[in-house]
């Protein structure tokens, strides 16, 4: 999972002296990260008194690269301090750049596939998310979900050739499981709606802490832990049925609520890969494309799994 990321030393001199002003003296080293889809510049920085920090930027004529920076920040501003969020530094926006300056969290990635350790500790983090201050300064998850959620009707008739044959029958009951799924991400809670293992560092106290906080919304966070379960399931992880039981994160989730939540995302996911691929950013189609894989498999396993068990 990596996009064409430029190095620190491609950045412009304006972009690192205003850095070096935010942080107080220059940046003397830093390390370009390539996990996640951004094909921005997104480095580990030191400075010439020891200060660290994380920098991401891109110019505008990135488009999309630099809208996510701006909305990251926007939404970094506003979560409440308790969320565990990286602690937003400043923001560069001169002559056609955008870079956001952050603190850096000092942890890794989850192993792949994730310990069950490791999800359970996201899913903690997921699980005890706060209210926004003001739900309607950000985005809402229910509005969001369902726009990005409606695309079975066009998926079956323009695209039937992509979807999993098994699901072509089933479309319009899918449909109604989605947006009715999407009417569950109702809340005021904080809500990441990108949570995956590249956007998780696990830090040095066991502490999940969620990064990439551009899609941040006010809704009912179990979306969260149910998307990290799908990335989970990708990655190899043997526990997801488990943990979907038995972690406060979904409690009061009912199983049609996860099986529209799973219909919507694998749609959402397959629409996706199958659009061109973005400037720089050659594997998010294909990730895409395995995350749908992942959500469809998941899906019908518990369908099946139901059928088995009720009685002939």
């Amino acid at each position: 999972m990596t996009a064409l990321r430029p190095p620190w030393e491609d950045l412009p001199a304006f972009v690192t002296d205003a850095v070096a002003v935010l942080l107080g003296s220059p940046v003397v080293a830093a390390v370009s990260q390539t996990s996640g889809f951004s094909p921005g510049h997104a480095d580990r920085v030191v400075t010439a008194s020891g200060r660290r920090a994380f920098v991401k930027a891109a110019p505008e004529s990135l488009g999309a690269a630099a809208d996510l920076y701006r909305a990251e920040a926007a939404a970094l501003a506003l979560l409440p301090p308790e969320v565990g969020a990286p602690e937003l530094l400043g923001v560069v926006g001169e002559d056609g750049w955008v870079a956001i300056v952050t603190e850096e969290i000092d942890g890794t990635h989850p192993s792949e596939p994730p310990t069950r350790e490791e999800l359970v500790a996201i899913l903690d983090e997921v699980a005890q998310a706060p209210a926004w201050a003001d739900p309607d300064e950000v985005p809402h998850t229910e509005a969001s979900l369902s726009v990005a959620f409606a695309v079975w009707p066009s998926l079956a008739v323009e695209h039937p050739d992509a979807v999993p044959e098994w699901t072509l029958p089933l479309a319009e009951e899918f449909d109604a499981l989605a947006v009715a799924a999407a009417e569950e991400t109702a809340g005021e809670r904080v809500v990441h709606l990108d949570l995956r293992a590249d956007n998780v560092l696990i830090d040095r106290t066991g502490r999940a802490r969620l990064v990439d906080w551009a899609w941040a919304s006010a809704g009912a966070p179990w979306i969260d832990a149910l998307t990290m379960l799908i990335d989970a399931r990708r990655l190899g992880s043997p526990d997801t049925d488990a943990l979907l039981a038995e972690h406060p994160a979904f409690d009061g989730v009912t199983a049609s609520t996860v099986d529209g939540a799973l219909a919507g995302l694998a749609g959402l996911f397959l629409s996706g890969s199958l659009n061109p691929a973005p400037p720089r950013m050659p594997e998010l189609r294909p990730f895409q494309a395995v995350e749908a894989h992942a959500a469809f498999a998941w899906l019908r396993d518990r369908r099946d799994a139901r059928s088995v068990s009720r009685p002939a």
